[in-house]
Order: structure tokens, then sequence, then C-alpha cells
């Protein structure tokens, strides 16, 4: 899938919102919104991807506040 012109991304995610999660090849991690085709750089690795985005302090930007207290309180209880 051909992004943009810096080049080819890996999409390797996507959630149920219609997100699509792409790896480029300087490993940072683009979202691409299949509705109205905006992509945005959203961690600079897959790394940051998984800790930070889905699952740490910026957990509310991927899913919602709903997620964000999901993601926290499974921690608090691990």
């Amino acid at each position: 899938m051909k992004i943009n012109a810096e080049g080819e991304a890996i999409l390797f995610a996507s959630d149920p919102a219609g997100f699509q999660y792409l790896l480029r090849a300087d490993g940072s991690v683009i979202s691409f919104d299949h509705d109205g085709g905006k992509v945005i750089t959203v961690a600079e690795s897959i790394e940051d991807f998984l800790r930070n985005y889905v699952f740490g302090a910026r957990a509310a930007e991927f899913g919602g506040e709903e997620w964000a207290n999901e993601v926290r309180t499974a921690l608090e209880d691990s």
C-alpha cells in the first residue's frame, strides 16, 4: 500500500473504528483513516506504539477514555 511520496508502508494492525496502522521504512508507525484518508504519525516505533499509544499514557488517543480506563485498571491489578 503506497501512502505517500516517501514510500511504502506495511499494514500490521487495525482497530474497530476503522483506523489502519502501518509501519514505515524508518520504523515509525502511521495511522491511516480509511474514511477520510488522513495520515498521521502516531509513534516513533512499534515499541512506542504498543507501550505508549495503545497501552500507555496515550491510550485514550488510541481507543478513547473507556479504553484508557480499562488499561489503567488492568495495570493496577497486575
